[in-house]
């Protein structure tokens, strides 16, 4: 993939989203972003002009706002690595039209589905496996649980970006 920071034009109708991705490792994380379309964004806040070249620091998260156009597939692909080390793999990210929260997503690309319980409550979301590590699993109560939370974590023995989380069963994802 070629990185790609560029701007679209100002196109109607669109909305402002506001989403974090938070880094639960112990190492820095770079986002290199590519592979969309103007038509799919309005203005400044494309995938890649927000967050290509972002480093998330250890433990720490980066917050995004992005311009969203409606009624589009906005599509794009985004790829993890160790800041100033290697890349730990790519996930083609979409954000689904019909979704009330208009959450992130990684479709049909190996995730699977994890339920959890947290503070009572039960906890669902897509954990995508990128490199495998020795590193112990993130703890439930670092997971993501909102849908517009995406997280870089621990989990059954790789590390994984997760999306689409929240309440309730993956089941009907």
């Amino acid at each position: 993939m070629t990185p790609d920071s560029r701007t679209c034009p100002d196109e109607s109708p669109s909305f402002a989203w506001d989403g974090k991705i938070t880094n639960r490792l112990d190492v820095p994380i770079r986002l290199t972003v590519g592979d969309y379309t103007c038509d799919d964004w309005s203005g400044s806040s494309t995938p890649g002009a927000v967050m290509n070249g972002q480093v998330i620091p250890p433990k720490g998260e980066l917050k995004v706002h992005l311009e969203p156009r409606k009624y589009r597939t906005r599509q794009w692909t985004m790829s993890f690595a160790i800041d100033s080390g290697p890349d730990l793999g790519s996930a083609r990210m979409w954000m689904r039209q019909a979704a009330a929260d208009n959450d992130w997503s990684t479709p049909d690309q190996g995730a699977y589905e994890r339920t959890w319980t947290f503070a009572g409550n039960g906890e669902c979301a897509w954990f995508l496996p990128l490199q495998p590590t020795g590193a112990s699993d993130t703890p439930t109560s670092l997971l993501p649980n909102y849908p517009k939370w995406m997280g870089i974590v621990v989990s059954r023995g790789h590390i994984a970006v997760v999306t689409q989380a929240g309440g309730g069963s993956c089941e009907s994802e």
